[in-house]
């Protein structure tokens, strides 16, 4: 019989690999033989949150903070969900509780950027996201976000846009290059060409709005799409992307 210990090892295990039915199983496991553990509550709603299950997630962390008030990773994905659920600020509140109990916590400066990116406070996100990279200087995300707060703020030059995302290239993108390879196609002058589109955005998104109608309306014969979806919720935009697409595939995760 395993102890509580060696589960939640397993179970972060399966966590780590993206086998999240596996790892959910076993938190609520180590819940039933011990109700009272913070990090089983804590990580049963991260994965209520990658699920897109937002508010099953706020209560499960909740549950977590009522037994360890100072658990700041706690707060900071508290405030992740609260961010996705529009209550703004009530998640900037958590990601500046999680701070002051870890002042160097990168991820925690970074969603509290996102939260106020999403309040319209563009220089406090930026700020944040620049503290982020200063903790950790390989964090693609918060770089990420960096460039796209930029594009809406006021005296932002199209020259400085561009130096942005040169650094971007240079720091994360062409260290991959070395990686590439090019693909052994059919080179049948006469066969559809294959056109893939990746987006975590093929739904009720900007994105999904844009480029529905471009999808449904390409010609199936000279074209075979395909659709890699890092989609966390689906929904009816979603269903006509799948229909749109001659393959689907969801690569979420």
């Amino acid at each position: 019989m395993p102890t509580i210990a060696e589960s939640l090892t397993t179970a972060l295990q399966h966590h780590t690999a993206g086998r999240l039915s596996e790892a959910e199983q076993l938190y609520r496991e180590i819940l039933q033989s011990g109700p009272n553990h913070a990090d089983a509550w804590h990580l049963l709603g991260v994965i209520a949150y990658q699920r897109g299950q937002y508010q099953a997630a706020i209560e499960s962390i909740q549950r977590a903070l009522e037994l360890k008030p100072d658990f700041a990773e706690a707060h900071n994905n508290l405030g992740n969900a609260l961010t996705n659920q529009g209550k703004l600020d009530e998640a900037v509140a958590c990601c500046r509780r999680a701070l002051e109990l870890k002042p160097d916590f990168a991820e925690a400066h970074y969603n509290l950027g996102i939260a106020l990116k999403c309040q319209g406070k563009l220089d406090e996100a930026v700020a944040c996201y620049r503290r982020a990279l200063e903790l950790k200087p390989d964090y693609a995300d918060a770089h990420s976000n960096l460039l796209c707060t930029h594009q809406y703020r006021v005296g932002v030059t199209l020259s400085e846009l561009a130096m942005g995302h040169a650094e971007y290239d240079r720091q994360h993108a062409a260290p991959l290059r070395t990686t590439w390879r090019w693909p052994e196609n059919d080179r049948d002058l006469h066969r559809p060409l294959r056109v893939g589109f990746v987006s975590p955005d093929f739904g009720r998104h900007p994105v999904g709005y844009f480029l529905i109608r471009v999808l449904e309306n390409l010609d199936r014969d000279p074209l075979e799409t395909v659709c890699y979806s890092d989609r966390i919720v689906k929904d009816d935009l979603t269903a006509r992307f799948q229909s749109a697409a001659v393959l689907w595939r969801d690569v979420q995760g």
